[in-house]
This record gives C-alpha cells, structure tokens and sequence, in this order.
C-alpha cells in the first residue's frame, strides 16, 4: 500500500509540479519505507513551494538540525512564524534552533516569552534547562528541571536532564520516580533507554558500579537497535579514507592560491578524548574564539577525502569557500577560530589540502578511558551509532588510530600531537607549548578553562565547567570485572 501510495503522490506532483501537500505526503511515505534522503528531498520541495503545514516546516528543521544544520533550519522556521506567529510548537523550535546556533540570549527570551504565556509548558521548561546547563549555570539549570519533573512527573526527558545534574544518594525521591518509570509497561523503547543512562548516572553516584554498568549495559542495547548502525560501511569508508590520501596530498593548495582572513583550528580525535577541554583552553584566549563542533567540513569535504569528487584546485577553492561562507556568520570576524568537531579526523586529508594555513591539534588519550567514556554517554546524535557497543567502539577506536597513522605518513609537520594525561598534569607547560605552536602571545586565562563563560553544547559541557583534574583516565579500571576483557586488544595503544 505504501508503493501505491507513492505512485499516486508521484502522479499528483507531475500534474502540478508545485503542489505542496503531495511533496510532503511523498515525504512522509518515503519514511516509512526508510528512504531518509528522499524523503528529505521532498519535504525540502513541500516547504519551498510554499506549504502552509506546520508539520512540514518541523519535520525539516528536525532533519537539518539533526546534520548540524541549523542555521539553514532557523530561516525555514523564521518563515513558518510569519504564517503564524503564535503557534507554540513552531516558537519552541525556533527557540531551540536559537540555542544550537549559540544565539543564547534570544534563545532565552523566547522560551521566557512562552511561559509568560503558557506557565505549565513543559518543554519551554527542559528546553531553558538545557540552555543554562550549556552556559554552566548549573542552579538554574536544575531549578528548570526539577520544575519540569514537577509539572510532569511522567515526563522521562524531564527526569533524564535532571539526573544529569543531580548527586544522588540512596534515599533521594528522584531515584524511586526514576525507579517506578523504568518498571512500568507504558513507556517507550526509546524512553526506556533515557531511563536506563539516567539509573546509570545515578547508581554511578551512589558507587553501586554493578548496577551502573547493567543499566548502561541495558540502555546502550536498545540504543543500538534503534539507530541501526552499520560497521561494514564504516569499514569500508575508512579504507577509502586512507587509500584516497596518496591522491589528495598530490593536489593541495599553497599559499599562493588562496587569501587568509581566518586562520581555523581544527581540534580532533575520539569523542571523549579531551578535545572538549582543549577548546575551552584556547577560546579563553582573547584572539580565538570557540566555534563548537561544526558540521562543514564533513557536509562540504566528505566526497572528496572518500574520493568519489576528484581533488581538482577548483573542487578544493569551492570546498574551502563554501566552509568559510558558514564561517564568517558565526565568527564575529575573529582571526583564529576554533573547529572542535573530533571526528574531522577522518577527513584530514582534505582539510590540510583545501586549508593549508589550519592548524591541527590531535588529541589522545588513554584508549581504555575514551572508549569507556563513550559507552557511558547518551549521545543525542544518531551519527554516533558505533557508541552503544564495546565491540563496535573499539573497532571504532582501532580504525580511528590507523587513518590517524596514514595521515601521519603524508602530513606528519601539519599535526600537532597532544596527549590529554600529558597535559592534565602538566597544565601550565602543555599550555604554553600548544599557543607557541600556534603562534599566539600569552594570555593566563588559558590556565582557567573552568572559568570561560563561552556555551558549550557537547557532551562534556558539565565536565569543562570543573577545575582541570587529574587521575580520570584511570576511572574506567572499576569496570573491568564487567567488560570481558574487550579492551585487551589495546595493549600497545597507549
């Protein structure tokens, strides 16, 4: 039925190109058979021929901001307010959009301006916690929660963003709601997964690490099986990854073709390998501003580090153009920005060939503690597929070292090394040596990164807001007893 369905949208949009409802139909048909691409491509054509469906406009900003796109996102719903400019849902994800895009102040008032009209809103509730959370302001970030939690006891995101920034104990009354939800029959997959990263965080305060690690165990499970990961083409995109390298590093720009008005930093590494850290360190310097983990060059650079575009000049300029096109709406004209997406590891080849002014920092750390790392984090992006298994991450990890080692052979003077237990104990010199090589003066708030007041949305953005410790890398040795050894085949890694 839904093939037939299909034809008949098809049908209907030959007779009139422009008919915005069928597009939308078509799209949302194409989900159901699990055609994501072409179901984009016509809820792309519904909004842009004019539907007046809020739902069409929701449906591609959730789309777009799940690709780091969110400032294409935010102009689509800027568009659908002009059609009604008091619908709750759409001012909810225009003010969330706002948040993603570090617009923190307008964020705000968005979600405050909800209230003022709908007090008992739940999500404008969570969504004001999740934006005090990201600026650090931890009080009002736990006050909005618990007043989540409050209004809707029912509400498993409510309590998983509670339990984010509560310290539990044994009898705490959040623990037992938490408990309750997670034994009744009425929830979702999906909300049991909350619940079960939610008990983890809990039990880990508490010390209980045997019942952590079962509800992480239970809570990565299902996880998996919703975003349906696929190592094999994982696979089979790392080997294009490192066989395409001899061929880009053949064709990369010089000085002599392109103009330097910034001067981006690209931080990389695994999730969870202090990179989050590292950002914070240089955009406490007053000539480097953050910019977050930006989705660019992946969107605009992947075809050509896999090899399916040829690394011609012009490929590389339009590349290099379109990223600072972004770029230069965020960066607020600063001279060195700071690139902190971790997994633009991978397309390093094209990075140095289309930016040969970047600076890179590579950041490790111990493997056994990143992947750990990982396994414990509720990743809200479903990109991060290989997360939720021991196995997969460590294969992960395993494929990560090897690109990291072929694109050491060809651009060894372009990587600057830094090892996170390096530079956790010995702060103040790994600092110095990181702004030297980066051609920076001085500045003393970089040893403050605890300090820096700047939004940060990744998934350490509770962690940065402490003072720099040591001693975290060797966290994951309690867990040992549950891991069945998995992380032997690290031995060497170090």
């Amino acid at each position: 039925l839904i093939h037939k369905a299909v034809t008949s949208f098809k049908q209907a949009i030959e007779l009139n190109p422009f008919y915005s409802d069928a597009h939308y139909n078509l799209s949302n048909a194409f989900d159901l058979l699990g055609e994501r691409s072409q179901s984009f491509e016509a809820n792309l054509k519904a909004v842009k021929y004019g539907s007046k469906n809020k739902q069409a406009y929701v449906k591609l900003r959730k789309t777009l901001s799940s690709q780091g796109r969110d400032d294409e996102a935010i102009v689509y719903l800027e568009h659908a307010l002009t059609l009604d400019p008091g619908d709750v849902e759409l001012r909810l994800h225009y003010g969330n959009c706002l948040g993603k895009l570090g617009r923190y102040e307008q964020a705000l008032k968005c979600f405050n301006e909800i209230l003022d009209d709908v007090p008992e809103n739940l999500d404008a509730h969570i969504y004001r916690g999740t934006l005090f959370m990201d600026k650090g302001q931890h009080h009002d970030a736990l006050v909005a929660f618990e007043i989540a939690v409050s209004l809707n006891s029912n509400s498993v995101q409510a309590s998983f963003c509670l339990a984010q920034m509560k310290q539990y104990t044994l009898d705490d009354q959040h623990l037992s709601l938490l408990q309750s939800l997670y034994k009744s029959n009425h929830i979702t997959e999906k909300d049991r997964s909350l619940l079960c990263f939610a008990l983890g965080k809990a039990y880990e305060d508490i010390g209980d690490t045997k019942k952590e690690f079962s509800f992480l165990k239970e809570g990565n499970t299902i996880r998996l099986d919703q975003v349906k990961y696929d190592e094999a083409k994982d696979i089979d995109n790392s080997k294009k990854l490192i066989s395409n390298l001899s061929n880009l590093s053949k064709h990369s720009l010089n000085s002599e073709d392109i103009e330097i008005d910034t001067i981006p930093i690209f931080i990389v590494g695994m999730p969870r390998s202090g990179t989050t850290l590292v950002e914070q360190i240089l955009s406490s310097h007053e000539n480097i501003m953050g910019c977050d983990e930006l989705t660019y060059i992946q969107q605009f650079g992947e075809k050509i580090s896999l090899g399916l575009m040829k690394p011609t000049r012009q490929n590389l300029m339009n590349f290099r153009y379109r990223y600072f096109e972004k770029i230069k709406k965020i960066s607020n004209d600063s001279k060195m920005i700071v690139d902190k997406m971790p997994e633009n590891f991978k397309y390093l080849g094209a990075i140095v060939s289309a930016f040969p002014e970047a600076k890179i920092i590579h950041v490790r750390r111990c493997p056994e503690a990143t992947c750990w790392g990982i396994f414990k984090k509720r990743f809200a992006n479903d990109s991060v597929g290989y997360s939720y298994d021991l196995e997969y991450i460590k294969n992960f990890f395993i494929r990560y070292v090897d690109i990291m080692k072929s694109h050491s052979n060809y651009f060894h003077d372009k990587i600057y090394e830094l090892k996170y237990e390096t530079l956790v104990n010995n702060q103040k010199i790994e600092t110095k040596n990181l702004l030297k090589h980066l051609g920076v003066k001085w500045d003393n708030k970089c040893l403050f990164p605890e300090k820096n007041q700047r939004t940060v949305k990744t998934a350490s953005n509770l962690q940065v807001r402490k003072k720099v410790y040591q001693g975290s890398s060797s966290k994951w040795e309690k867990y040992k007893p549950f891991l069945g050894g998995v992380f032997d085949d690290f031995k060497g890694y170090n």
